[in-house]
Order: C-alpha cells, then sequence, then structure tokens
C-alpha cells in the first residue's frame, strides 16, 4: 500500500489557489456592487427633479436648464463618491469676435447645486457639505 505524505509545498498550493479563488470572486462582486451611472440618474432624477437633457452635459431643473460644470467619481472598490456641480445657464448667448458661447448665471453657493453622493451596494447616499466622512474620502 502506497502512503502520501502531504508536503509543506503540496500544502501551500492548495492554500494559495483558494486564496486566489477567493479574491476573483471577491473582485468580481466587489465590481457588480457598486450602482451604474444610469442608475445614479435615475436616482437624481427622483430626488433632485433633475432630468437629462438631449444636449450633452445639460441638464433640466424645474424647467430651468443647468450645466454640469464637471462630475468627478472616485471608487474604492465597494463603493464609489461622486461630486457633481452644476450652474445655471443664461437664455442667451454672448458673442465675442463672432463666436458664440453660453453665459451661466451666478449660482449662491449656499443653494446647493453641488451634489455628493456615497454609493454602495445598490444604494446611493447624498452627502453633506460639512460631512466629515466626505472630508476623509476626498
Amino acid at each position: 500500500m502506497i502512503f502520501y505524505l502531504k508536503t509543506w509545498s503540496d500544502i501551500l498550493k492548495k492554500r494559495t489557489k483558494a486564496i486566489l479563488g477567493f479574491l476573483l470572486i471577491l473582485l468580481v462582486i466587489l465590481n457588480l456592487t457598486i450602482p451604474s451611472d444610469d442608475d445614479y440618474y435615475e436616482w437624481l432624477e427622483d430626488e433632485y427633479s433633475i432630468q437629462e437633457s438631449e444636449e450633452l452635459y445639460h441638464y433640466n431643473l424645474d424647467g430651468t436648464q443647468i450645466f454640469d460644470l464637471s462630475t468627478n467619481k472616485t471608487l474604492y472598490g465597494i463603493f464609489a463618491v461622486r461630486q457633481q456641480n452644476f450652474k445655471y445657464v443664461d437664455n442667451g448667448k454672448v458673442k465675442t469676435d463672432g463666436f458664440s458661447s453660453t453665459a451661466f448665471k451666478e449660482v449662491d453657493p449656499d443653494e446647493g447645486l453641488t451634489i455628493r453622493t456615497l454609493e454602495i451596494g445598490s444604494k446611493i447616499f447624498p452627502m453633506k457639505k460639512d460631512n466629515v466622512l466626505w472630508e476623509i474620502l476626498s
């Protein structure tokens, strides 16, 4: 009868395969838990009544056109944080040297057209400007 003695290298190989398999499954799960951009824009419409416009970076807020000045999204594996800054678009165009450009109305910073969110799982949570967690993550 042949007896097979497990060596340390056999044990380490099995343990390494198990750990790598676990990490692969964990990475796939983590990648699937962050809400998609479509989920975010549906949430934005439900929470703030901000709807996407047909023009690039333009949105509608209660019949007023707003412009997305910047969107910053940072992924942290199992969650993400996003900051989106909006400005009101003036109805008129400004003409300078034969070129027309979009004019923006001034927005009071206390009005809150900067939207910050924490996205984890299938949930999206709004964050306040003075939130300690936001300061740590950004």
